[in-house]
């Protein structure tokens, strides 16, 4: 059996720690994993049976060394056996200088989990030698997200439930030009839609990038009209085997996303049976399709207000066309109902099982 070393963080909020947390419990089935990540006291109280199992595990040097974290990081976390570090990027090119890590001959290969984020890596390297573009490509390999299908699924109607409800699970820092894009969400649904009609808005707020004091700070930042239709904000820490409630007592997913690297609650959405309004640019384009969800149109642009983003775009997602596709999805509930149904086929094909697979295929090319 394979043996892997998983590197990176599990404790969090942040998509980082998701991914990492439940493409290891996926790996743990398929693998003998070992993961290597930050503890502090009482950790042990956070795991189920088989975290606490691969935490404990020793170690051993010849093991396929798994490295989820920034580039900048894989050259303090590889081993004396194979090392592969995984990238998560959503801009349309990627820091400059992570070519320097991903040419590091100790990196055997570059997992990244969307077409969205390998093309990122390479649009970086068009002004490279072709040694250079064709070493950092031949190491890539595609290993999607995922979503767990045991934890995320579609429940019995709520009768009670009166509105047709969008939601909005994202982070957001609250400024004007957040990535998650929320703030266009919350513009677009109080400029459409009045006060009486039988429609609400949910935003479900990450605390990892909230601060709850500065929520009312952020949302008059925003300017919004007043009696016009509820709006709901939510910063309570639901329980991460509790969220498929929260999805099945909506109805639509919506993200105006100005970037993703893949997007996870869209596809946990997905799961539980919603069709998904996303922004069409990003790495949530691999499970969206148009008969499960409706894109967002938008213009690119350089990112202005964040160094690290430096010569970097992302997109700014079109608001009127935002309202178009929220407005068409409220008058035609009939058909987002069959678009949910589509989803939940659709999802099947995007499981951390699957990635799982995916992976140990990717590593028994380079242990060859």
């Amino acid at each position: 059996m394979l043996k892997i070393n998983i590197v990176g963080s599990v404790f969090g909020q942040t998509g980082y720690d998701i991914h990492t947390r439940q493409l290891a419990n996926a790996l743990y089935k398929v693998a003998d994993v070992k993961l290597s990540t930050q503890l502090f006291p009482g950790w042990e109280k956070q795991c189920i049976d088989a975290e606490l199992d691969i935490i404990l595990k020793v170690e051993r040097e010849d093991d396929v060394n798994l490295i989820i974290t920034t580039p900048h990081n894989w050259k303090l976390c590889t081993g004396l056996g194979k090392n592969v570090g995984y990238c998560v990027w959503e801009g349309n090119k990627v820091p400059y200088s992570w070519l320097e890590e991903f040419l590091n001959p100790k990196i055997d290969l570059i997992f990244v989990p969307s077409i969205h984020t390998r093309d990122a890596i390479m649009n970086t390297t068009l002004l490279e030698s072709k040694e250079v573009i064709s070493t950092i490509f031949n190491k890539i390999r595609i290993v999607s997200h995922g979503v767990d299908l045991n934890l995320f699924y579609k429940t019995e109607p709520n009768k009670d439930k009166k509105n047709f409800i969008f939601l909005a699970n994202k982070g957001w820092r609250g400024t004007s030009w957040d990535r998650g894009g929320v703030q266009y969400v919350i513009k677009a649904f109080n400029e459409e839609f009045n006060k009486g009609e039988d429609v609400e808005l949910l935003v479900k707020l990450n605390q990892a990038y909230m601060n709850p004091q500065m929520l009312n700070q952020a949302m008059n930042s925003l300017n919004l009209t007043k009696d016009k239709a509820t709006i709901k904000i939510s910063l309570d820490n639901i329980d991460y085997n509790k969220l498929y409630k929260l999805y099945n007592n909506c109805d639509v997913y919506v993200c105006a996303t100005r970037a993703e690297a893949y997007n996870l609650p869209g596809i946990e959405a997905m799961a539980c049976g919603l069709p998904t309004i996303q922004t069409d640019y990003g790495g949530q384009t691999d499970y969206m399709n148009n008969l499960n969800s409706l894109y967002i149109d938008y213009i690119l642009q350089e990112v202005k207000e964040d160094m690290m983003y430096e010569g970097i775009s992302w997109a700014t997602p079109d608001i009127i066309d935002l309202k178009k596709k929220m407005r068409w999805a409220f008058e035609h509930q009939d058909v987002i109902k069959e678009m949910g149904k589509q989803a939940l086929e659709d999802v099947k094909n995007f499981t951390w099982d699957k990635s799982a697979q995916k992976i140990i295929e990717f590593l028994n090319e380079i242990k060859e």
